[in-house]
């Protein structure tokens, strides 16, 4: 391999190898040198393989979860990329690493700017990273555009469980909903969705 480190029938057999011998980090390394080769060379199906390979041995490998992000994006199915990036976004809040959450919810709700649920879980990475303000500012645009289309039942649907489970109460007010804590509860956010005002202090 020193002499001929691109050579893929050495790597795959290394891959298979250390595999062999429960060597899975070592394993994922080939399959992600593997993926690499096939990279440069615009093979992206065949890159796809390896790095899903490379993922399932070493899971935790930040550098490849985004090169396969690359990829999946590249191949251009966006039933595969919404089903990769929901993957991604969970794995990564279950491993509490939030910064990498909320980077990749941004650019998954400029990928798919229909997607509610994409702008909900964004506010919530915001709320979890400390952003209180800009998680509520959130939220606001995600109730504004539901009552533009008269879902009200959608409205609180998105803003019920959120308040609820950081000890908010949630009440309807002239048509619209209304934001705002608990006795003693957290800090004041106020505002109603039909003049979509927010204070926050």
């Amino acid at each position: 391999l020193e002499r001929e480190p691109n050579n893929r029938q050495i790597l795959q057999k290394l891959a298979d190898l250390h595999e062999s011998q429960s060597q899975r980090e070592e394993s994922a390394t080939c399959n992600k040198l593997l993926a690499i080769s096939h990279l440069e060379e615009g093979d992206l199906a065949q890159a796809e393989g390896h790095l899903r390979k490379s993922l399932a041995l070493s899971p935790k490998d930040i550098v490849t979860w985004q090169k396969l992000w690359d990829v999946v994006k590249r191949l251009g199915a966006r039933d595969k990329i919404l089903a990769f990036g929901n993957e991604f976004t969970n794995h990564f809040r279950e491993l509490g690493l939030m910064e990498i959450v909320r980077g990749h919810l941004l650019e998954m709700v400029k990928l798919f700017t229909a997607d509610l649920r994409l702008k909900v879980e964004l506010a919530d990475a915001e709320f979890a990273l400390g952003n209180q303000k800009a998680s509520v500012q959130g939220l606001f645009e995600v109730a504004r555009f539901l009552i533009s289309k008269r879902r009200f039942d959608r409205v609180a649907e998105v803003w019920g469980p959120y308040a609820s489970a950081r000890g908010y109460r949630f009440t309807p007010v002239r048509g619209g909903y209304q934001y705002a804590p608990g006795i003693g509860k957290g800090p004041t956010m106020n505002g109603t969705v039909e003049g979509i005002a927010i204070e926050i202090t």
